[in-house]
């Protein structure tokens, strides 16, 4: 974390700059933990609305994009 106050389990795209910059570092490899899973969670109603189809369809295809470059 910044300014040497602690450890974080963060999402690599969220601090992407950070981690660039030199801001933030990563800590070692044998001291790092599997990454969590991202769910997407919404209130299911008996007919999906194609505007919640579609977010949820770009969510999906983003989210696994940005998962596969790391």
């Amino acid at each position: 974390m910044k300014a040497g106050y602690g450890v974080a389990q963060l999402a690599t795209w969220m601090i992407r700059d950070a981690l660039r910059s030199g801001e933030l570092v990563d800590v070692p490899p044998a001291c790092a933990t599997a990454g969590l899973p991202v769910n997407l969670i919404w209130t299911r109603h008996r007919e999906r609305l194609p505007k919640v189809g579609a977010t949820l369809e770009f969510l999906d295809h983003a989210l696994r994009a940005v998962c596969s470059e790391h």
